[in-house]
């Protein structure tokens, strides 16, 4: 390859001689490039100039040609012209006219764009002109005066200036004049440098690089680093890579030296050779020791430039040598180097070649694993990371994953291959995950909820049309993302239209909706106000009915029976030719009746009586029978009118009234219902007992054996109510509220301590409804049952069981079963066991995204704290067995031990802190506490050396009170600790054996301190830290 010139500029740069009686020159090393953005200086400038260039043309005019200064004068007038030439430059490229250019190419503005490009161009020429003026003066003053002052001087500028116009067949003819008429001038190593970079860029390199090392033939001069640098790159590009190699180290060792001594520009070439090694090494070298290489010859850029080498592997499609050199690095920066600062930042440059090397192989599933392990890796280093390198990285990250994704995204449209759309949409989520916040992450979040609707992933979908709602409630794409999110709701809901609730066998508590209920309901009501508002799509029309419908069985099947009535009535209304129009009438009675809306349920039975298509339905039956039983139903207006007495005395009195008929057993069973609610316990006991010995068979029979249930849970009787609930298992076990009285069982002997028969009950709920969504949940419950017992080999068999039968369990199960075994092992002493188990459970959360972990429950979070905290207790008993006695020595490294272990525990700690659970984060600080309370009096209280009692009691006294002076502001620390503890337990009302041991450590170590003897407060909780998991959130 041709190696693009490093430039004679930045090496001539090191020294240079200056014409006599003009100003100093930068010569060589005047870059072209440079140009001023302040516009008044530059025609400040131009005016200076061009006084300058009239009074030394009124000087040479006046001087006398034969006098020896006369041609330094007129040199010096070529020089004003150059710097001319230079003003005009910096105008040409000025602020202004870069961004007239800029902006008309942006915008399409042809006419302006012509204007800003025609005034540069004007510009240009004119410090064309300037050029060729200072050149044609300089030879002038040659042709003139050839045996002038400094004339090897003036034609090695000539050469310089020919060469930076681009008349470089010119330039070379006044550098071969130089060395030819000036063999012994000093500039003749410059005009060689010149002559060897004309070869060069001919692609002459044996020309080259004889010129070059012709140079080093005149000792130190200031180009002689410069020619070594360029030979190397002929070697180079002459295939002989071990010479390359060479020469550059060279330069490395003489450009060092230079700079050691002061030399200007050294230590640019030093590291231009320095970061160049990786040209010869990739041909000759072994990526396995590159690292090596790299950090002996480059310590501080060593990272950056083996990752140059990788991406050279990668440019000669070596991908596995690229990945194995990047994975390599990515383990070196994550080392932490002694006086070094960290590196594990540069780990996501790393990752983002790995991730363009998987691109390249055209490999769409690495790639999108590798996306994933990049953003991972983001979200981990960025906070800690260097903001000007984060930002950077940052914007390269999000670039690479809009190409590729973009890339994907238009390959699907035209292939329509169904993995290619997985793929595309995985990379927009992973995008979102850390860039949701961007300005084109709008448009982002809208295309990935298509996409994860076309992949079938409809509640994802629906989550994501909500977050776009959100992100713009009036954007582009909120109307048609609420049309979709119900789509989206509506595939995975499976509301059906089943059978009408029953009194006799349904639970008609009313229910709170869950989450993704509310969220649809919501949902589905601000779809409605845009077809309202905008009218019907008609693409999306034939969802609008069941998505009514759906909203109101919802609230239905959560026994809200007033709100879906109405809902159901508005569905009647609006939709006559729908097929769930006639279920949908039937279930605004059934609603009313079973909310006990009597006026409600009268209305709409006459309204359908009036409508001939209804009762041409088999609806009419319906509206027939609740006509029938206005007797009954009457019954249920001392209900509502909060009279429950009334009611059952209305009750009872139907029942003896008609007692043969169809509606007495429920009557009874409604008068018991109410004696409760009337707080006449007894008589509703005995109300519901007599409907269940007196119509055993009836439907209502299994209803009133649970009400009787429920009359002693209610009124704490939790033995009798367990034996009631069981009873209704066993008896009716297809019934549908069977389940819930077995949940309620097992809860009630746990609460008396009858374990084993709670297990059994979980066992029998486990046999009897087996679900896949909460089998590992409920079997959690039999492991938490078991840690609480004495026989902690029981808890560990449990567990075992746990593990085997649901390894896919969801981590916040995984987490407290992990820790539960853990606890029992530290119980049986066994505590390389305990510690296995609590380090599986921290490794299980270190492997759960940020969002997963932020989702924990307190008791998963409990678990993982309690595990982190268990692993530092193990290191502070470490540490506490090492004593402070013997030797002097042996005392240092005692305390060194101690001090590193404390560290290493205090790590910990702070990751216990850090789960934000009140009571693993007040043990963490009391145990923090403790730790530097046992250093500071193993500090105070060690062995005194045997060097010092040697000395006599005065050396030994002075001893230990400059031991216990250096043991108070360790003690300091563990004051500071425990107060911390108690801190967290007064803010969060959390009291635990460790808030005890914290305050009366206070007590003895701080007599000054009042707060807290004088401080009490009622405990808002004062348990064990570890949440056992609540089997009874789940019975409604």
């Amino acid at each position: 390859m041709k190696r693009p010139l490093l430039g004679v500029a930045m090496a001539l740069l090191i020294a240079q001689p200056a014409l006599a009686q003009s100003k100093k020159k930068t010569g060589p090393s005047f870059s072209l490039q440079r140009s001023s953005s302040d516009g008044d200086k530059s025609d400040l400038k131009e005016q200076t100039i061009l006084a300058n260039i009239e009074n030394q043309k009124m000087i040479i005019e006046l001087e006398d040609a034969t006098a020896p200064e006369f041609p330094l004068m007129v040199a010096a007038l070529a020089d004003f012209y150059w710097d001319l030439s230079e003003v005009f430059f910096r105008k040409a490229h000025s602020d202004d006219i870069e961004d007239a250019i800029f902006d008309a190419e942006r915008t399409g503005d042809s006419p302006a764009l012509d204007k800003a490009k025609k005034r540069q161009r004007s510009l240009l020429a004119t410090q064309r002109s300037y050029q060729t003026q200072a050149v044609e003066t300089y030879r002038d003053v040659i042709d003139r005066f050839p045996s002038a002052k400094k004339i090897d001087e003036m034609r090695y500028y000539l050469g310089y200036h020919l060469g930076a116009m681009g008349r470089r067949g010119e330039a070379m003819k006044a550098f071969s004049d130089l060395l030819l008429k000036h063999p012994s001038s000093t500039y003749v190593p410059d005009a060689l440098v010149n002559i060897g970079d004309y070869h060069f860029e001919e692609n002459s390199y044996r020309e080259a690089l004889e010129v070059y090392e012709r140079i080093q033939q005149y000792g130190d001069t200031a180009v002689k680093a410069y020619a070594l640098y360029k030979t190397a790159w002929c070697q180079y590009n002459l295939a002989a890579y071990d010479l390359a190699m060479d020469r550059l180290l060279s330069v490395i060792k003489l450009t060092k030296s230079q700079h050691e001594d002061g030399r200007r520009g050294a230590i640019d070439l030093m590291e231009e050779a320095q970061s160049e090694l990786v040209y010869p090494y990739s041909k000759i070298g072994k990526p396995g020791q590159a690292i090596a290489f790299f950090r002996k010859f480059v310590p501080t850029r060593y990272l950056a430039i083996a990752a140059k080498l990788a991406g050279m592997y990668t440019e000669q499609t070596e991908y596995v040598k690229s990945n194995k050199l990047l994975r390599s690095l990515m383990k070196e920066a994550r080392k932490a180097r002694k006086g070094e600062q960290s590196q594990a930042h540069m780990v996501l440059r790393f990752q983002r070649q790995i991730v363009n090397n998987a691109h390249r192989q055209v490999d769409k599933g690495a790639t999108v694993s590798e996306i994933q392990q990049l953003i991972s890796e983001y979200q981990k280093l960025a906070p800690d990371a260097p903001k000007k390198f984060i930002g950077k990285e940052r914007a390269a990250i999000q670039q690479q994953i809009l190409e590729i994704a973009t890339g994907y995204h238009n390959e699907f449209k035209a292939t329509k291959a169904k993995r290619t759309l997985e793929h595309t949409q995985l990379l927009y989520a992973e995008y979102l995950r850390v860039f949701r916040d961007d300005p084109n992450a709008y448009a982002i979040s809208y295309n990935n909820a298509l996409l994860l609707t076309m992949t079938g992933k409809y509640d994802q979908a629906a989550a994501e049309f909500e977050k776009v709602i959100a992100a713009k409630p009036n954007g582009k794409f909120a109307d048609d993302a609420a049309e979709r999110a119900v789509v989206a709701y509506l595939k995975n809901l499976q509301v059906t239209n089943q059978e009408m609730k029953s009194e006799a066998e349904d639970d008609l508590t009313r229910r709170e909706l869950d989450d993704k209920e509310q969220r649809f309901i919501a949902a589905v009501d601000r779809w409605m106000g845009i077809v309202d508002r905008r009218g019907t799509n008609p693409e999306t029309a034939d969802n609008i009915p069941p998505a009514r419908f759906a909203a109101a069985k919802i609230l239905y099947n959560a026994n809200q029976f007033d709100e879906a009535a109405q809902r159901f009535s508005t569905f009647v209304d609006k939709h006559p030719d729908h097929s769930y129009w006639v279920d949908s009438a039937r279930l605004v009675l059934s609603s009313y009746n079973l909310a006990h809306d009597v006026d409600n349920l009268k209305k709409w039975a006459e309204a359908f009586r009036q409508n001939k298509s209804l009762m041409a339905t088999d609806l009419r039956e319906d509206v027939d029978r609740i006509r029938n039983e206005f007797n009954f139903l009457e019954c249920f207006k001392w209900e509502k009118d909060d009279d429950p007495l009334g009611a059952a005395e209305c009750f009872l009195e139907y029942a003896e009234e008609f007692s043969t008929a169809e509606k007495a057993p429920a009557a009874i069973y409604n008068a018991g219902l109410n004696f409760f609610k009337a707080k006449r316990v007894q008589k509703a006991l005995q109300t519901q007992t007599q409907l269940y010995e007196d119509y055993s068979e009836h439907e209502l029979a299994p209803k009133a054996l649970y009400s009787i249930a429920e009359i002693f849970r209610e009124t704490t009787v939790y033995g009798q109510a367990a034996d009631v609930y069981e009873a209704f298992v066993n008896a009716y076990s297809d019934h549908a509220l069977a389940r819930k009285a077995l949940q309620y069982a097992s809860i009630f002997r746990k609460t008396l301590g009858q374990h084993d028969r709670a297990v059994a009950n979980l066992r029998d709920y486990l046999e009897r409804f087996p679900d896949s969504e909460t089998d590992a949940r409920v079997h959690l419950d039999i492991v938490l049952i078991r840690d609480g017992q004495p026989q902690s080999a029981k808890c560990i068999k449990e567990v075992r069981r746990h593990l085997k039968l649901f390894p896919k369990e969801k981590a916040e199960y995984r987490l407290q079963a992990l820790a539960a075994d853990g606890r029992s092992w530290k119980r049986m002493n066994k505590n390389k066991k305990a510690r296995a188990s609590f380090r599986k459970a921290v490794a299980t959360y270190d492997k759960l995204s940020p969002e997963e972990r932020e989702s924990l429950p307190l008791a998963a979070r409990s678990a993982v704290a309690e595990s982190h905290f268990f692993l530092g207790e193990i290191l502070l008993v470490k540490a506490h067995w090492y004593a402070l006695k013997g030797s002097e020595k042996a005392m240092q490294k005692a305390i060194k031990q101690k001090l590193e272990l404390m560290a290493e525990t205090r790590k910990l700690y702070q990751s216990v802190i850090g789960y934000g659970h009140p009571g693993w984060t007040i043990a963490a600080y009391n145990q923090l506490g403790k730790a530097y309370q046992e250093l500071a009096d193993a500090v105070e209280n060690g062995d005194v050396p045997k060097r010092i009692r040697k000395l006599g009691f005065e050396a030994e006294d002075e001893y230990l009170a400059l031991m216990a002076e250096k043991a108070e502001p360790i003690r300091a620390k563990a004051v500071e600790n425990y107060r911390t503890a108690l801190k967290v337990a007064r803010e969060t009302r959390w009291f635990n054996e460790y808030s005890e041991a914290a305050e009366e450590a206070i007590a003895q170590l701080d007599f000054k301190d009042r707060s807290v003897k004088e401080f009490r407060v009622k405990p808002r909780r004062s348990a064990a830290n570890s949440a056992m998991l609540n089997f009874k959130t789940e019975v409604r």
